[in-house]
């Protein structure tokens, strides 16, 4: 949509929206004036080094005096919008609106605008923002201060170290099935699914990699057919050579289990267990860094405004080091079901008419973030009397374990935002 470029004599209580697209390398800016959104600055594409906000920076400098308010908008996605972000705060405090954008609003108001057609541009974008900000979208920016930086930073590579684990993880019981058969099986899955089979023998019934038992076999023998012809008494002899104790019954579940399976080739298995070793191993260093990032919090927190967090059973140090982690500052949210919602615990609501509908959880929010605040909700539960209490109601109600474990959690949330924003410890006394 064409726009003329507009001249305004008086126009210091005229608003200008500046919407920002971000990207890698290059960022585009545009400037829009007034309820009707007036052309003042197309869409432009700029450096997003140095250079290219020295030339933002000039362009805004000019319209201090002549706009006001002055609201700047962008989308936080990724990495990429943060050196900017630091910047214009660094740069113009409070003379100007930082916002950020969800993209899903960016995305409603783009096909809006393109009469439902789905085309993206630099341009369209810059102006969908423009929008957006004009009808008071967006949640002004909040910027981790120095603390708080350190809580985001943690919290980053502990979810990241997480993920990477867990697929090591499943990597590795992928390669034990192919190179042991049957050695790993989770036995309850097998008789729901097939109950007139008798179930198999399983090496290990629970985490079988944290286990000393497997552990021993990958790092020393990981061939199945090593292990064929062995004596019970040889089996017993070779684990107590490397520090795991083995009675008749262990050595009988190996020997079982090998000489039960129909393994693969002597040539493949030699292979495959070479790689099953290097991959165990950097399991293992994966592993103790995810140990290593969760007692860190141990350090972080007891310094920290988190501490308060602390005083509420059921709360570790790790769990209060993740809430802040999300919340950044309760200052920025004016009750705790702000932060119930940004976690995506909302319900959903669809009102048509004399029809009212709550559906379950929108889930537009932070994965990881609920998940915190359900093992919040589960651990309250079983250490404060007023969250059990909260719980058991829930479950007379008729809702399942998890669902009364979310209603715990709603309440601890509460609870904790409360105890965050006025630093206050956790007195049961004033629990309701």
């Amino acid at each position: 949509m064409h726009r003329r470029l507009l001249m305004y004599t008086n126009t210091n209580t005229i608003p200008l929206y500046i919407g920002i697209d971000i990207g890698k390398n290059v960022h585009s800016f545009g400037a829009y004036a007034g309820a009707n959104l007036n052309l003042v600055h197309a869409a432009e594409d700029v450096h997003s080094n140095k250079a290219g906000f020295e030339h933002f920076q000039k362009w805004i400098q000019g319209r201090l005096n002549k706009y006001h308010p002055i609201t700047i908008g962008l989308e936080p996605t990724g990495i990429y919008h943060e050196p900017w972000v630091y910047a214009i705060r660094q740069a113009y405090g409070n003379a100007v609106t930082l916002k950020f954008l969800n993209p899903y609003q960016t995305k409603q108001k783009r096909k809006q605008l393109q009469n439902g057609r789905s085309r993206k541009t630099d341009p369209i974008d810059v102006e969908a923002i423009a929008h957006c900000l004009r009808d008071g979208q967006g949640s002004t920016a909040c910027l981790a201060q120095k603390q708080e930086a350190q809580f985001q930073l943690w919290m980053t590579e502990y979810h990241q170290v997480r993920k990477r684990r867990q697929r090591l993880l499943t990597n590795l019981s992928t390669q034990m099935d192919r190179l042991w058969p049957g050695a790993l099986v989770d036995v309850r899955r097998f008789k729901n699914a097939h109950p007139d089979l008798e179930p198999p023998t399983p090496l290990l019934l629970s985490r079988p990699f944290d286990r000393q038992l497997l552990q021993v076999i990958i790092k020393h023998r990981p061939n199945p057919h090593d292990w064929k012809h062995q004596s019970l008494e040889a089996i017993e002899v070779f684990f107590r050579q490397h520090g795991r104790r083995c009675g008749p019954k262990t050595a009988q579940k190996v020997s079982e289990v090998v000489n039960h399976a129909l393994l693969l080739p002597s040539y493949l298995t030699k292979e495959l267990a070479i790689r099953l070793q290097e991959d165990f191993s950097l399991f293992q260093r994966v592993s103790q860094r995810l140990d290593m990032l969760k007692r860190r919090a141990e350090d972080l927190v007891p310094h920290t405004k988190a501490a308060v967090l602390t005083t509420f059973s059921g709360i570790s140090h790790f769990l209060a080091a993740q809430y802040l982690a999300y919340v950044i500052d309760p200052a920025r949210f004016d009750h705790a079901d702000q932060i119930w919602a940004l976690a995506g615990f909302d319900p959903g609501r669809n009102d048509s008419g004399d029809r009212r509908f709550t559906g379950e959880i929108s889930r537009r929010g932070q994965p990881g973030f609920r998940s915190t605040l359900y093992q919040i909700g589960l651990n309250t539960s079983q250490c404060c009397s007023v969250i059990r209490k909260c719980k058991q109601r829930a479950l007379q109600r008729g809702k399942g374990r998890v669902g009364a474990t979310v209603h715990a959690a709603h309440k601890a949330n509460r609870i904790c935002f409360h105890l965050l924003a006025h630093q206050v410890a956790f007195d049961p006394t004033k629990a309701r």
